[in-house]
């Protein structure tokens, strides 16, 4: 069966329910006629009431996705603030989630500093040592 002939099915068959439902109302008396005619209006007045703008569950989802932007880099970084081997920062110098962001923002060569870090702990341990 092909989607116009279903289409047309379902159009005719639609057709005779509601001639179906014509007649029985037609069958009924002035008083239930009068009850379901309200019962109609009601029913076409509360769906133009509707809202279908911001719906409770909208608050639902924009709270999770803002808890989520806000967990997600703590969990992330909660390894390196529990871990024993961590560097802190000085005093006076900034020590968050973005501490390099400066040295990255200079285009200079990063081993450069990462090799500088390697002889200053190298130092620290010398003097460890004696």
């Amino acid at each position: 069966m092909t989607d116009h002939t279903r289409d047309v099915s379902d159009q005719y068959t639609s057709e005779q329910v509601v001639k179906q439902l014509n007649a029985e109302v037609a069958a009924l008396n002035a008083v239930e006629r009068a009850k379901l005619a309200a019962a109609r209006h009601r029913a076409v007045s509360r769906l133009g009431t509707r809202r279908y703008g911001f719906q409770a569950w909208h608050g639902v989802a924009a709270t999770a996705v803002l808890a989520l932007a806000v967990a997600l880099p703590l969990w992330q970084n909660s390894g390196e603030l529990t871990d024993p081997d961590r560097v802190v920062a000085a005093p006076g110098e900034p020590d968050t989630l973005f501490g390099d962001l400066p040295l990255l923002a200079t285009g200079d060569d990063v081993e450069f500093y990462r090799d500088l870090e390697f002889l200053m702990w190298l130092e620290t341990q010398d003097e460890n040592a004696t």
